[in-house]
């Protein structure tokens, strides 16, 4: 007995564990379950952090800029402007703090300049579960693409009347170009994107490009153009100015070349002035030739204008450059129709994952498995240190007995013997 008690043998420990095996198990099994819960509920929550990568794609994405030209900054996307929206998107998102979420900077964004993707981080404290978290965080990752598709329906190809009208016709005729410049350069740039025969707004986007450009054709610019130029043709506010002006260039005109005739009348024909060390000639009435032919020509061309500037000719020139100026606009508000069609069938967002990943937290398989083996380990302890003395003492108390009867002389016949 007393090598017994001096240590705790194997085959004790096991039968206290067998007597109280119920006991063990279903201790085992509840501080399994406790360690899940307070995995789940109290570390992960305080430690670990949920990130989400994904990359955007919308037409001009890789510009870094919106559909309408405005800049795009990814920081946005973790906006107290955003943040609002996305909570406000679903009902599931009510409970979550995104002010404090913001205010305590609960929640970051990573771009990879090398993959061109980007990664949402926020802590796992102000979601209620991961699920939660991820939509939460798919939903911020599809604000740009929102956004893109917003401004792609406010995206303007047009030029604006008032600043046409104000315009005089050289203006006019140049700003016209410069827009089919634009709206060619644009279809250009969708077709290099992809591809000529992709479809949209219900046509090719070559088909787009070939209607606008014959609209104001290399033709009939330079048809137009020549007409400005031959005519002379002013905005009808200025037509009385123009004439006067020139009727007083004419007689101005007119003027120098009867001094030019009476000069070229007064000077020898051939009249040269020669150097015979250097064999130069100066023809002094050759130059008053060409500068009277010159103003000839120039009475001629003052003439034709004279009798082109009317104002029925300046309204049939302006209405032809209004048809063009109405051709285009068409043309420019095709342009936004099919940039917006492009942007609803292209704006998309790509996840790495389809869960958020959780990181620095315990996973609940693990907790599970640490919770079973201590619990286990610690049901184990308990039993023994009660069973185990408790055994001994029965054991103590059954050994003493048995000796006494070993001798034969109960203690009952030892006292009426002594007596």
């Amino acid at each position: 007995m007393e090598e017994t008690q001096s240590g705790v043998t194997f085959g004790e420990i096991v039968k206290a564990v067998k007597k109280r095996l119920w006991i063990v198990l279903i201790a085992t099994l509840a501080l399994a379950v406790l360690a899940v819960l307070a995995a789940q509920y109290l570390f992960n929550p305080s430690g670990s952090t949920y990130s989400l990568s994904f990359t955007l794609s919308y037409p001009g994405s890789d510009t870094g800029k919106y559909p309408d030209g405005s800049p795009f900054y990814y920081q946005e996307i973790i906006s107290l402007e955003a943040l609002n929206a996305a909570k406000t998107s679903d009902g599931r998102f009510d409970k979550i703090n995104v002010e404090k979420l913001s205010e305590k900077d609960g929640i970051s964004i990573e771009l990879s300049e090398t993959e061109g993707k980007y990664t949402l981080t926020t802590k796992a404290r102000y979601f209620s579960n991961r699920t939660e978290a991820t939509l939460f965080l798919r939903d911020l990752a599809k604000r740009p693409l929102i956004t893109a598709v917003e401004k792609s329906k406010s995206a303007s190809y047009t030029l604006d009347e008032a600043a046409f009208h104000s315009a005089g016709y050289e203006g006019r005729l140049e700003v016209l170009a410069r827009q089919k410049e634009s709206i060619l350069a644009q279809y250009d740039e969708w077709i290099e994107l992809y591809r000529e025969n992709y479809s949209a707004a219900g046509k090719t986007l070559a088909n787009h490009r070939a209607e606008a450009d014959v609209l104001f054709s290399d033709v009939v610019q330079s048809s137009l153009a020549s007409e400005l130029e031959t005519n002379g043709y002013v905005l009808l506010e200025y037509l009385d100015a123009q004439r006067k002006a020139l009727q007083a260039e004419k007689a101005e005109n007119e003027r120098k070349i009867e001094a030019l005739r009476g000069a070229l009348k007064d000077s020898p024909s051939l009249a040269l002035m020669a150097d015979d060390e250097t064999s130069t000639t100066v023809q002094k009435p050759l130059d008053l030739s060409e500068t009277l032919a010159a103003l000839l020509v120039r009475n001629v061309q003052i003439d034709s204008q004279l009798q082109a500037l009317t104002e029925d000719n300046i309204k049939a020139f302006d209405a032809r450059l209004d048809e063009v100026y109405a051709a285009l606009q068409s043309a420019a508000s095709k342009v936004q129709a099919v940039g917006n069609a492009l942007c609803e069938q292209e704006a998309r967002v790509y996840f790495d994952t389809a869960q958020a990943v959780q990181n620095g937290g315990i996973g609940l398989a693990l907790a599970a498995v640490g919770g079973l083996v201590i619990g286990f380990l610690l049901s184990c302890l308990v039993v023994c240190l009660v069973e185990i003395p408790k055994s001994r003492r029965l054991v103590g108390e059954e050994v003493p007995q048995t000796d006494k009867s070993a001798d034969g002389s109960p203690d009952g016949d030892n006292n009426e013997t002594q007596k």
